[in-house]
């Protein structure tokens, strides 16, 4: 899970940031082409999962960094 979170914390929060920022951006993209079924599933699928995913690997980032820094 190293290869993930990344050794430090700013890095898996970057890491994070990015998929949100990615899922975002999906997000709007979809926005113009909303009236095509297909639209919708990239908005609701596409986007979502990114942004899913940015917010639990932030808060994954988080909990696992304050743990390895109790152990220091």
């Amino acid at each position: 899970m190293k290869w993930i979170l990344g050794e430090t914390l700013e890095t898996g929060l970057r890491r994070s940031g990015i998929l949100v920022l990615v899922g975002l951006a999906t997000e709007l993209l979809s926005l113009t082409m909303l009236e095509t079924p297909a639209g919708f599933m990239l908005f609701a699928i596409g986007g979502g999962a990114f942004l899913g995913l940015g917010v639990l690997l932030y808060l994954w980032t988080l909990v696992a960094k304050s743990e390895t820094r109790r152990q220091d």
